[in-house]
């Protein structure tokens, strides 16, 4: 991967080549938007004891109550969600 960092545009492929940890939290914020790209494509039908004729759950949702900052999740132990909440888009233009 090195050299295909290396070729980027300007400064982009000295900072990807030389900066592991940069490199890493891009690769990492690149993985997370196709998985979130991918979520988007699956949805499910969710029946409660409120709901009993269902109602339409999208993955991407679930992934963002999930792993972003979601107080009532997050009050009942899902103490991650501090560091996951940064890796997750809301679109194309906020991963640029």
């Amino acid at each position: 991967f090195a050299g295909f960092f290396r070729r980027l545009p300007g400064n982009l492929g000295f900072i990807l080549s030389n900066f592991p940890a940069v490199r890493a939290i891009t690769c990492i914020c690149v993985a997370v938007y196709l998985l979130q790209t991918l979520a988007s494509l699956f949805v499910f039908r969710v029946s409660t004891a409120d709901y009993p004729q269902g109602y339409l759950l999208r993955l991407d949702s679930l992934l963002s109550e999930v792993f972003g900052m979601y107080w009532p999740w997050f009050s009942h132990g899902f103490i991650w969600q501090p560091i996951t909440y940064s890796f997750l888009h809301g679109s194309f233009l906020h991963l640029r």
